[in-house]
């Protein structure tokens, strides 16, 4: 396979290792808002939720404090998050192939295609890159999934080197993902580019490098993990590695272009067997009119987590302040107060003289809507985010039918409903791209293997 690539090279489209940061700088520029919502929404739901972004230093930060202040952490955003993504998995991809015509042999095609899907889906382990598919999604709006044929992949074929090739399918979040500012849909827009951080000794021994390159990720490696004051992972040095995806147009042939600095380091055709699109499929949460880009509601569960941790730490404090009893006692009442003890029911003899005996002073009453804030704010966390307590499997109060379960269940999972139903078709459409992509390279034999339910399993 490789030769026919090599072969076609000067076909390629003709662009500079500058153009290619050009074009991503101004994507990651138009991208700002949407990656810093993304980078802090990461950072909440994994329970780090005292930080904030600094556009400065281009990087979440954790926040200030003094350390005789209470900061409590209750976090309901990852647990919420987890009940969402396990409804959306637990089922696995299933892959139906209709057959183009009424025929034997359409109908024998249609069941050659499912099994190369099936084949690939378990070889791949297409259930993990799902969830993290679904989770990146949930994360920042938008998720996607990028397909491509490895010609290094596979068994030899025979001395020259040449290999089988396989199918690669990676998950991306928005911070990786750069396409023309403006643009409505990145999957059929000219070019899209994917901007990736890698360890650079890795990227040195995979791209045959003279020499380590620079670790420049220090943008990207930043979203992931807080600044130096807060970060709890020893530094590594991570290089970003910038792939231009430009699909066929007119008399541009296209290609495919990858960088590290300022070099080019691989550069192939248009290898793809389709020009009206690209090979990129993404999935959103909420659509956004008029972008690619979509709305999740951990953004809004955000301000409201980091509030319901404020009251919380209100609460704590107050308690270690003021939410103890104190024991008043006046001078020369006790002989020595110093035997005094926290033993419940203490005997205490006190001088009777003026009746100074020792009282222990209530703390105060807190007002009640102050109490309930918490609660208040809880409640609000599990309508932005569409938990209730059906979700975790608790009958509400006053609801003892089971009926009445069923219906309040169905009604919770109906706006997961319309998020797993988009998940599904961007699946459909990176498993459309597979096929094609198989059709044209698998030219040697292969088995697979269709797992029949009940049945026995049918070799293909």
């Amino acid at each position: 396979m490789e030769p026919m690539v090599a072969a076609t090279q000067e076909q390629s489209t003709k662009i500079t290792a500058a153009e290619v940061r050009e074009r991503w700088d101004r994507a990651h520029r138009s991208l700002s808002t949407e990656r810093q919502q993304a980078a802090l929404n990461h950072s909440f739901m994994r329970n780090k939720q005292w930080v904030f972004w600094n556009k400065s230093t281009g990087q979440l930060e954790e926040a200030p404090r003094a350390p005789e202040r209470v900061r409590a952490t209750v976090n309901k955003i990852g647990p919420d998050s987890r009940r969402v993504i396990a409804k959306l998995m637990r089922r696995s991809l299933m892959f139906d192939v209709p057959p183009t015509t009424a025929d034997d042999a359409a109908a024998r095609a249609s069941r050659t295609a499912e099994a190369a899907l099936v084949d690939i889906h378990r070889r791949q382990n297409w259930e993990r890159l799902r969830n993290d598919h679904a989770w990146t999604t949930w994360e920042g709006g938008v998720g996607a999934l990028c397909v491509e044929w490895d010609f290094t992949a596979g068994t030899q074929l025979d001395e020259s080197g040449a290999k089988t090739g396989d199918i690669k399918v990676s998950v991306l979040s928005v911070h990786e993902v750069g396409c023309e500012p403006g643009s409505r849909d990145v999957e059929t827009a000219s070019w899209w580019i994917r901007g990736q951080a890698f360890p650079s000794r890795d990227v040195q021994r995979r791209f045959k490098m003279s020499k380590e390159p620079l670790a420049d990720a220090g943008t990207v490696d930043g979203v992931y993990r807080l600044g130096e004051s807060g970060s709890d992972r020893a530094d590594t040095s991570l290089t970003m590695v910038y792939t231009l995806f430009q699909r066929p147009e007119g008399d541009d042939p296209g290609g495919i272009v990858t960088i590290v600095g300022d070099q080019i380091v691989d550069e192939k055709p248009w290898y793809f067997p389709f020009s009206d699109r690209l090979n990129i499929a993404t999935a959103i949460v909420q659509p956004l009119h008029g972008t690619w880009l979509g709305h999740t509601p951990v953004t809004d569960a955000v301000n409201i987590q980091a509030l319901y941790n404020a009251s919380w730490s209100s609460i704590i404090e107050h308690l270690r302040q003021a939410g103890n009893a104190r024991l008043w006692v006046p001078m020369g009442s006790v002989d020595d107060i110093e035997e005094l003890t926290d033993t419940p029911g203490e005997a205490v003899e006190y001088n009777p003289i003026g009746n100074l005996r020792p009282t222990y002073e209530s703390p105060p009453a807190m007002p009640d809507w102050w109490i309930r804030q918490p609660s208040m704010l809880s409640e609000t966390l599990d309508d932005a985010l569409g938990q209730h307590d059906v979700s975790r499997g608790v009958a509400p109060a006053g609801v003892e039918s089971g009926i009445a379960l069923g219906i309040l269940s169905e009604n919770d999972d109906t706006p997961i409903g319309a998020f797993a139903k988009e998940l599904g078709e961007c699946w459909a459409r990176v498993a459309s791209m597979v096929l094609r992509l198989v059709e044209r390279y698998v030219k040697e034999t292969r088995k697979a293997t269709i797992k029949v339910h009940g049945g026995v399993p049918e070799v293909v």
